[in-house]
């Protein structure tokens, strides 16, 4: 039987209110509990018919660095496209199993060494390496002796 693989997906988005905004990146990680990377997928999505980016969250975005504002906007492609691309790739080597959890409140070092840029795939990478830490401190904690 092979190992699990988990889905972990970030977005970067040009405001919050679905459809009046518009999700201008989409990036996931395929990653087993061992931390073993099994795939990733990225992709730069065209502004939704009608939508306008929400200016105060567009202008936060702006203070990215370029690189990141690039990374989030340059080349995009139809929304239809990129949704059926990652169908495909989450039905394809690695399957998946969602996984959502308050981040905020977790200890830095669980991260490990992946900068939270606001770049969709390096975010991903952030939270794939956080659900391997998560998963790796259930499987501790499971072994421990009862205290009862």
């Amino acid at each position: 039987m092979s190992e699990r693989v988990y889905v972990v997906t970030d977005i970067e988005v040009d405001g919050f209110v679905p459809g009046a905004n518009s999700m201008l990146a989409l990036a996931s990680v395929a990653v087993t509990a061992s931390g073993e990377q099994v795939g990733e997928f990225e992709a730069v999505l065209a502004g939704l018919p009608g939508a306008q980016a929400d200016p105060r969250g567009w202008e936060w975005f702006q203070t990215q660095p370029p690189e990141v504002v690039a990374a989030a906007t340059a080349a995009p492609r139809p929304v239809a496209d990129v949704m059926a691309d990652f169908v495909s790739w989450v039905k394809g080597p690695g399957g998946g199993d969602p996984a959502t959890f308050s981040v905020h409140t977790l200890p830095a070092q669980w991260f490990g060494d992946v900068p939270h840029t606001h770049r969709a795939i390096d975010d991903a990478r952030g939270y794939a390496h956080l659900l391997v830490e998560v998963l790796r401190r259930s499987r501790e904690r499971a072994t421990l002796p009862d205290p009862a």
